[in-house]
C-alpha cells in the first residue's frame, strides 16, 4: 500500500487498530500522517468541538486538529503531522531527502508510521480517561 501511486489530495488508510476500546486509524493525507480515534455517543466528549476548553487540554502533537461525526455515527478526533518542522517518511526516497536536509542543519521532527501510531495511542488513552 505504501508504494502505490496516489493523488496528493487522496487519503490512504495505512493502518487500523483498536486501542482502549476505540477504533483508531492512521491515514496518509497529502504528505503527512493523520491519526484518528472514534468515540461512541455515550462518551463525555461526543460532539465537542476543537475549541472547547476540555479538548484544548488533550496533549497530542499540534493539538486536536480534527473533530467530526463519522460515517458510523461515532465522533472522530484527530491530530496531524503537518506542522512547521514536521517531516514524514513514507518510503526510502523520503528518508534520503530528509538525510540531506539534516546534514544541512534542519531540525525537523521526523515521523514514521510507528511514531504516528504511538501518538494516536496517546490520544486514545487520554480520551479513555475523559469518558
Amino acid at each position: 500500500m505504501i508504494n502505490q501511486k496516489y493523488d496528493l489530495m487522496d487519503s490512504i488508510i495505512l493502518k487500523e487498530f483498536v486501542c482502549c476500546g476505540y477504533d483508531c486509524s492512521i491515514v496518509r493525507y497529502c504528505n503527512h500522517f493523520c491519526g484518528y480515534v472514534e468515540v461512541p455517543k455515550n462518551h463525555a466528549l461526543y460532539g465537542k468541538n476543537w475549541n472547547d476548553d476540555i479538548i484544548n487540554d488533550i496533549n497530542v502533537h499540534g493539538g486536536i486538529t480534527y473533530n467530526r461525526l463519522s460515517d458510523n455515527d461515532t465522533w472522530r478526533f484527530g491530530w496531524d503531522s503537518a506542522h512547521a518542522g514536521d517531516f514524514c517518511i513514507f518510503e526510502e526516497n523520503d528518508l534520503k531527502k530528509y538525510l540531506k536536509m539534516f546534514i544541512r542543519g534542519h531540525d525537523d521532527k521526523l515521523w514514521f508510521i510507528e511514531m504516528a501510531t504511538l501518538e494516536t495511542i496517546n490520544l486514545a488513552r487520554q480520551l479513555k480517561k475523559l469518558e
